[in-house]
């Protein structure tokens, strides 16, 4: 009962926190979906830097 709803209650808000997020970038227009893109992209690109400083 009460240990269910207690594990199963932080991934539902999650899910719906990342959704609301999710829309409220594609409603905030090209710039917000802009930015979130070179995040990603920069991210990528730092992978193979930062797996060299760990050597």
């Amino acid at each position: 009962g009460i240990t269910f709803w207690s594990m199963i209650y932080i991934p539902i808000v999650v899910a719906m926190a990342s959704k609301q997020n999710v829309l409220g970038a594609i409603d905030g227009g090209l710039i917000a979906l802009l930015s979130g893109g070179v995040a990603v992209l920069l991210s990528f690109l730092l992978i193979p830097v930062l797996s060299k400083i760990k050597k």
